[in-house]
């Protein structure tokens, strides 16, 4: 499975990492829901001509549990860095805004 890693210079302060694949072949080894659950969300990207969509996550930490996770369900990983050609963000899922207390009811979630 090809993944391409980069940072994301277009976020406000410090450049995360970012790590993405092609969303047909990661949504075949883990779901959206399990990605949000486990990592906290996940970023989509797509092509300017909206062919491709890749799906990944941001942050050193998320990205190397990415990998764990792929490679747990059986993937060979070919990590690339550098953005894919004529991509943008076009999704950001967080699970939460802030870490919601135990007695508190999370905090909406952004699309």
């Amino acid at each position: 499975m090809l993944l391409h890693e980069f940072k994301e210079e277009r976020w406000r302060g410090s450049p995360p990492n970012v790590c993405i694949g092609l969303m047909s072949d990661v949504c075949a080894l883990i779901s959206r829901s399990e990605l949000e659950t486990a990592l906290g969300g996940y970023l989509i990207y797509g092509t300017n001509d909206d062919v491709l969509d890749y799906i990944g996550v941001w942050g050193a930490r998320k990205v190397s549990r990415f990998h764990q996770m792929l490679r747990s369900r059986g993937a060979t990983l070919d990590a690339t860095s550098g953005r894919p050609p004529n991509t943008r963000m076009k999704v950001k899922w967080v699970r939460y805004l802030t870490k919601p207390r135990n007695d508190q009811a999370p905090i909406c979630a952004l699309p």
